[in-house]
């Protein structure tokens, strides 16, 4: 128990991590299969230069979203004192959560909607008891932007009004504010595409939006389903669990507005898992969403959670990220 206690409030930590993560993402076996993004389902994502194509510098650039996700969730955990301490165990989570998922390490479109749905917390938390359109505006435009290259992510919107609802700081002109903030995007881009003689290709975009989900088609689990992914969300997945049960037990030693923050990080957790049930080919496009809630709810518990049972579950953990990487080598070598 004490170790994990200097573990999470030792500035070492993340320093170290980050070593750790960027060992990993150079030596985990590469899966990238840029082909698999180049579908009317990303949207913009193929019509970007080659270079963000390119598999020599996809990794490169993957890395870099991920160290600029990494600096994000220090300021987001600053800006909002999410911890009661001094630590830095949420931006560590999320780097070695990143770095333990291959099939997320090169540049892909969940890199971008990462990215910006960690942005989107700002203003969110924000918004807090304060119903002010700028500041709803500000949330729902990077919502927006990442719907460029996921058009299915536009169903996010309504669980945004329903945390914005939560958090008292949705009236009829943040819903006003919202919907300029959502059309404005699209508003450029079907300017240029009328420009460019390129409607077409711009009203292509939403059909992927009005395709039936998953859930409903013969193939709704496969088995490259299983063994291509599946093993990559089921530790996020836990780690969320334990965070959410632990938070729950432990709320009241947390401000009012702390807790409401991660009510609302659990609230956005569970609809990305409803999501991935619904439109469970892109679970590798949402997971990097769901690593963003699992980081802060997980490094809340082991912050701030110093028992016997905590101490054996961070083992726990620790030997199933260890089971993590044996396995994607042995994918390989097998």
């Amino acid at each position: 128990m004490r170790f994990q206690r200097d573990i999470s409030s030792s500035q070492a930590t993340l320093p170290v991590v980050c070593a750790i993560a960027l060992v990993l993402w150079f030596v985990l076996p590469s899966q990238y299969n840029p082909q698999e993004y180049l579908i009317p389902d990303y949207g913009l994502w193929q019509h970007l230069p080659f270079v963000f194509h390119d598999a020599r510098y996809s990794l490169p650039l993957g890395i870099l979203c991920a160290a600029i996700a990494v600096y994000i969730m220090v300021e987001l955990k600053n800006k909002n004192l999410l911890l009661r301490v001094n630590s830095y165990m949420l931006s560590s989570t999320l780097a070695l959560l990143l770095a333990l998922s291959a099939p997320l390490h090169p540049l892909q479109p969940s890199s971008l909607i990462m990215l910006f749905t960690l942005y989107a917390y700002f203003p969110l938390f924000a918004s807090y008891q304060m119903p002010y359109p700028l500041i709803t505006f500000s949330i729902y435009l990077p919502l927006s932007l990442a719907s460029l290259f996921f058009p299915q992510f536009l169903f996010i919107v309504p669980v945004y009004w329903c945390l914005q609802i939560y958090l008292r700081s949705f009236s009829f002109r943040s819903f006003l504010a919202s919907i300029i903030a959502v059309i404005l995007p699209y508003w450029f881009y079907g300017g240029i595409a009328i420009v460019t003689d390129t409607l077409p290709q711009f009203i292509a975009h939403f059909q992927p939006v009005t395709s039936l989900p998953d859930l409903f088609s013969a193939s709704f689990i496969t088995t490259d389903f299983l063994h291509s992914i599946i093993p990559f969300l089921i530790l996020p997945l836990l780690m969320l669990l334990v965070g959410s049960i632990d938070f729950q037990l432990t709320k009241l030693l947390d401000k009012t507005r702390t807790r409401s923050f991660y009510n609302v990080v659990q609230w956005h957790a569970i609809s990305l898992l409803f999501f991935i049930m619904l439109y469970h080919r892109h679970t590798a496009t949402l997971l990097p969403l769901v690593i963003l809630d699992t980081s802060i709810l997980y490094g809340h518990f082991f912050t701030l959670t110093h028992t016997r049972f905590s101490h054996i579950i961070n083992i726990i953990i620790l030997v199933l990220m260890m089971l993590l990487l044996v396995m994607q080598f042995a994918n390989v070598l097998g």
